[in-house]
């Protein structure tokens, strides 16, 4: 209900992405106007923009 309530509540003032691999939960957020992203997705997001700072530090 955390999430919901979250997402209802900004909803009007933010973008909003959930994640969660959570089926139901995610066409529930989806149905609020909020974005989704399954564990694996916000995963590998993660660890992308964690390579592109890396990169963009050592090429200075």
């Amino acid at each position: 209900a955390f999430i919901e309530k979250t997402v209802f509540g900004i909803r009007d003032r933010y973008k909003v992405t959930v994640a969660t691999s959570d089926g139901l939960e995610q066409q529930t957020v989806m149905s609020l106007g909020a974005l989704r992203m399954s564990a694996r997705e916000l995963k590998e997001h993660i660890e992308m923009t964690k390579r592109a700072g890396m990169e963009a530090f050592i090429s200075g």
